[in-house]
C-alpha cells in the first residue's frame, strides 16, 4: 500500500513537472510581460490602494486609472524615444562610418597599423550599429502584444481579491507559512530596489549625459544617452564606457574645448551613482554589484531591452527562492 501511494506521488509529480515544462514553454516569449505586470503590481499597488480608501473608488475604476497611469509613465515617453531615435540613428551611423578617415590619419604616427584595414572595420562596425539598432525598433514594435497582456494581467493582479490572493499565495508556495511571509516582502524589497535604485539613477544619468552631448554639440544625444541608460547597470564602469570614450575622441580630433568639458561632465555623472545610490539604498534595499552585471547579461540575452530590468530581478527572485529552501528544509 504504501509502496503503491509513493508511486502514485513520483507519478505525479512527474506529470505536474511535465505540464509546467509545457506552461513555460508556451508562455516563455511573452514571459516578459508576466513579470512586467507582477514589477508594475508591487510598484503601483499603494497608489491603487489610496485610490481606493480615500478616493472610494470602484476596483474597476481604480485599477483603469492606475494602467493609464503607467502607460503615461511608460509607453509614451518609450514612444517619444523610438519616434527621435529613427531621426538619429543614421546620423549616429554616419558619423561612426566617418571616423574611418580619421582612423587612417592615425596611421601616420602608429605605422603598424593599416589604414584600410582600419577604414573597413569601422564601415562594418557602422553596419553592424545599423542592424542592430534597427533590430531593435523592430523588436519594440513586436513588443505590442506583451504590453496588452502585461496591462490585462496587471489589472486583475489590482482588481483580484487581496485577502484570496494571499490564501492562493500560502497554498502554491512550497514554503511554511513565515518564510512565505518574509519571501513575500523579500521580493517586493528586491523589485523596489532595482526599480528606484538601478533604474532611477540610471534614466537621471543617461538624461545629464544627453544634455552634455548638446551642450558641447555632438551628434544624436538621445541615442547616446540611451546607450549610457544601458552601460549605467554594468558596474564599475557605468556610463564612463559612453563620456570617457566620446571626450577622448574629441580631444584627439583637436576639439579640446568638447573633450575637457565632456570629460569635467562626464565625472559630474558618474558621481550622481556614488551620491545617490547608498543614500537610496538605505531606504529600499540593495542588490549585490554581482547579481546586477550577471542579471543584466541574461536579461538583454533573453528579454532585450527590459532584461535591463527584469534580468537582475529574476535572479534576485532565484536567489531568494534558493535561501528559503535552505532554511525551510535544510537548515530546519
Amino acid at each position: 500500500m504504501m509502496e503503491e501511494k509513493q508511486l502514485k506521488k513520483i507519478l505525479a509529480i512527474i506529470l505536474i513537472l511535465g505540464l509546467l515544462a509545457v506552461l513555460l514553454y508556451g508562455l516563455w516569449p511573452y514571459l516578459s510581460a508576466l513579470l512586467g505586470a507582477f514589477i508594475l503590481f508591487v510598484i503601483f499597488l499603494p497608489f491603487y490602494r489610496t485610490l481606493r480608501a480615500r478616493w472610494k473608488l470602484r476596483p474597476g475604476l481604480a485599477a483603469m486609472l492606475i494602467i493609464l497611469l503607467s502607460i503615461a509613465v511608460i509607453l509614451l515617453p518609450v514612444s517619444f524615444l523610438a519616434s527621435v531615435l529613427i531621426k538619429e540613428i543614421p546620423v549616429a551611423i554616419a558619423g561612426i562610418q566617418a571616423q574611418a578617415g580619421w582612423w587612417s590619419g592615425l596611421t601616420g604616427w602608429l605605422p603598424q597599423l593599416d589604414a584600410v584595414v582600419l577604414a573597413e572595420q569601422i564601415s562594418q562596425a557602422g553596419s553592424t550599429a545599423s542592424r542592430l539598432l534597427f533590430g531593435t525598433l523592430s523588436v519594440i514594435g513586436n513588443q505590442l502584444i506583451s504590453y496588452v497582456l502585461m496591462f490585462f494581467l496587471l489589472y486583475f493582479l489590482l482588481t483580484a481579491d487581496e485577502d484570496k490572493l494571499s490564501r492562493t499565495v500560502f497554498e502554491v508556495m512550497p514554503f511554511g507559512r513565515d518564510n512565505t511571509l518574509k519571501l513575500q516582502r523579500e521580493l517586493k524589497k528586491v523589485t523596489r530596489a532595482t526599480i528606484i535604485t538601478s533604474g532611477l539613477i540610471a534614466l537621471l544619468q543617461g538624461s545629464l549625459l544627453a544634455l552634455g552631448f548638446v551642450v558641447f554639440g555632438l551628434t544624436a544625444p538621445v541615442l547616446w544617452g540611451l546607450v549610457a541608460v544601458v552601460a549605467s547597470f554594468v558596474p564599475m564602469f557605468g556610463v564612463s564606457l559612453v563620456w570617457l570614450p566620446a571626450a577622448l575622441l574629441q580631444l584627439a580630433q583637436g576639439d579640446i574645448g568638447a573633450g575637457i568639458g565632456l570629460l569635467a561632465w562626464g565625472l559630474v555623472i558618474s558621481s550622481v551613482d556614488n551620491i545617490l545610490r547608498p543614500y537610496i539604498q538605505k531606504r529600499v534595499g540593495q542588490i549585490h554589484p554581482l547579481v546586477s552585471i550577471l542579471g543584466v547579461i541574461m536579461g538583454l540575452s533573453l528579454f532585450g531591452l527590459v532584461g535591463l530590468i527584469i534580468g537582475p530581478l529574476f535572479l534576485s527572485y532565484f536567489i531568494l527562492m534558493l535561501k528559503m529552501f535552505k532554511e525551510e528544509y535544510i537548515i530546519s
